[in-house]
């Protein structure tokens, strides 16, 4: 008959996956008796107790990782926020200047005067050149607008 396999112990909860010894710091496998380097005991309660306050010594440690491990998360988050706000503000910043930039160029050319009508809405005349309203170059556009987009009845 063939020989059952033999495993390994299973590492209790909270427990190290190894056995440091507390004369020399040499690390075993957890079914190690003897150190290998000093040739102390490994089964002793004094090295239960010295792996048992290592044991809580790294939980303790990796408690504290965690919590810098979020914190350093988090700011990095914010920094992120912030470099994308700063960065839509200068996009903004840009698109004002451009703008600006085109309707200084337009009013030059005699194309400008298309924002905001002067003390009214939208559709309130002033909106065009020097308040004229839209004018007869405006009409015209207005009806060929129409006449191309109307609605054709198909058979």
């Amino acid at each position: 008959a063939e020989r059952p396999l033999d495993v390994a112990p299973e590492v209790e909860e909270g427990a190290l996956p190894f056995v440091r010894c507390a004369a020399c710091q040499m690390d075993h496998n957890r079914s190690a008796t003897l150190c290998s380097n000093c040739g102390a005991d490994l089964r002793t309660d004094e090295q239960r107790a010295f792996n048992a306050r290592l044991a809580e010594e790294r939980r303790a440690q990796a408690a504290v990782e965690a919590s810098q491990v979020a914190e350093l998360e988090r700011a990095q988050r914010e920094a992120q926020d912030e470099a994308a706000r700063a960065q839509r503000a200068m996009a903004e910043t840009l698109a004002r200047e451009v703008g600006d930039a085109e309707r200084r160029r337009l009013d030059l050319e005699g194309l400008g005067d298309f924002g905001p009508p002067p003390g009214g809405g939208w559709g309130r005349p002033g909106w065009g050149r020097r308040g004229r309203g839209f004018g007869l170059l405006g009409w015209i556009v207005e009806g060929l607008l129409r006449f191309l987009f109307r609605r054709r009845d198909w058979p």
